[in-house]
């Protein structure tokens, strides 16, 4: 017979739900064993495995349970649930929901395996577990001709290395106690808020490599069969590098901002970086042919001129790890980001996905205070002129655009009561040659692979 509170049936639950990558299903069940140091509660999904440990001393029982048991037992308040194992491989779980007892049988599944754990533990700096997490965050959910799948842990040069071909984070510093290069996992359950603690201790058996954090165990089965690309080799040398380093009152602007650049939600979501002696984020949408630019006057640049196109969740990516400088060789390069013993790289897209400088563009900055956008002042006679390529479905926001221009004087404000009915007259004219906006983006070819 064990016990729970429902209380606790529910955060388990939840947390794990989390094991495996995203969208994962859930354990189908779990193995609960009590000894007189406490219970333990162990679920696997695929090659990841987690254990909780709750200290306390019971008489010595163990049963597999499914995990629908979780899930109807779960609960906010702390009443009893008794689970007990049967004869005819059957559970009698009993509960209260509310005032109103509950009895379930249910079936009790095919065992689950118990992995040996590790005769050595070694504590280690609770940054592996953030690079840990960033390094799954960029694996790939798939693997290729290459298991980027998996993560890398170099043991010789002490490296966390994560890719999804396009993308690449490496974090080192980290003394492991193996010399050999270790293929393990994602795993969902590490960028939990409730495993963030004091202490992080790892080790390995011949099939596992494991993680203790607090109340915690995750085994993480090592492919030793799988292939890892070279990484290394893709990452350009940057000593004839243009180099953008952003203001660090820019940072968090320009990361919130990508969202409300056109195109977000086209393939690939391109955004053009212009290196000219300033910086310029500009980005266009299928959805329009207006171009927007985001101006920063504080950051700086130093080596050759150049234009490139890039993902813009690469961006705002390195944006959020809190990288300041970006190193471009070439725009047909590896993007390089370094700081300290963390790197980020990223391939841009190619040339045709970028967007030319344009004289009918809206222009916008950030306001490091608000770190919002703040459109620039532009005459009547542009927004008519920038009318001439508007599609119906953006009308609505360049009669926005316009109230927002009333400070311009009062002759704009007796102007702005015709703007719709010139906008619709202008509308069936005939839509400038640009570059095709409904074109998908061109990728360069996957370099880390």
């Amino acid at each position: 017979m064990i016990h729970l509170q429902r209380r606790q049936v529910r955060q388990l639950r939840s947390l794990f739900k989390k094991l495996g990558a995203a969208r994962c299903p859930a354990p189908t069940s779990l193995l609960l064993k009590t000894d007189s140091s406490g219970l333990s509660i162990q679920g696997s999904i695929g090659e990841v495995t987690a254990i909780y440990r709750l200290p306390g001393s019971f008489a010595d029982e163990q049963m597999t349970i499914p995990f629908a048991v979780f899930n109807d037992t779960a609960g906010s308040d702390d009443s009893v649930v008794e689970i007990v194992a049967l004869v005819h491989q059957k559970l009698r779980v009993a509960w209260s929901s509310g005032t109103v007892p509950q009895i379930r049988e249910y079936e009790i599944p095919a065992s689950v395996e118990s992995w040996s754990l590790p005769e050595v533990w070694t504590p280690m700096d609770l940054r592996l577990r953030e690079a840990l997490t960033e390094a799954m965050k960029t694996a790939s959910a798939e693997a290729t001709r290459f298991a980027v799948n998996y993560i890398q842990l170099r043991g010789r040069t002490g490296e966390v290395i994560g890719t999804d071909s396009r993308q690449l984070f490496i974090e080192s510093g980290f003394p492991f106690p193996w010399e050999d290069d270790l293929l393990i996992p994602r795993c969902g359950l590490l960028g939990v808020e409730e495993l963030k603690g004091d202490s992080l201790e790892i080790g390995r058996t011949a099939s596992h490599m494991w993680l203790r954090l607090g109340a915690w165990m995750i085994a993480l089965q090592i492919a030793s069969e799988a292939r890892y690309p070279e990484v290394h080799r893709a990452i350009p040398a940057s000593l004839e590098a243009t180099r953008w380093r952003i203001d660090p009152g820019e940072s968090h602007g320009l990361a919130q901002c990508l969202k409300q650049l056109p195109g977000e939600k086209d393939p690939h979501r391109p955004v053009t970086v212009e290196l000219n002696g300033h910086v310029a984020i500009r980005a266009r949408g299928t959805e329009s042919l207006q171009t927007t630019e985001v101006h920063l006057n504080r950051s700086q640049v130093e080596g050759n001129p150049l234009s490139l196109a890039l993902d813009r969740d690469y961006l705002r990516r390195a944006l959020q790890l809190g990288f300041s400088e970006f190193q471009i060789v070439d725009p047909d390069k590896p993007i390089v980001c370094q700081e300290g013993s963390r790197r980020f790289v990223c391939m841009p897209l190619g040339k045709s996905s970028v967007v030319a400088s344009s004289s009918e563009a809206i222009r916008v900055e950030l306001l490091e205070p608000q770190r919002e956008l703040k459109p620039k002042s532009v005459t009547a006679q542009r927004l008519r002129q920038r009318a001439q390529s508007f599609t119906s479905a953006l009308l609505a926001g360049l009669l926005e655009e316009a109230e927002a221009l009333q400070s311009l004087g009062q002759a704009l404000i007796e102007r702005l009561g015709s703007l719709s009915l010139e906008i619709q007259r202008l509308l069936p004219s005939r839509r400038p040659e640009l570059v095709n906006a409904n074109a998908s983006p061109e990728l360069q070819p996957d370099p880390f692979i």
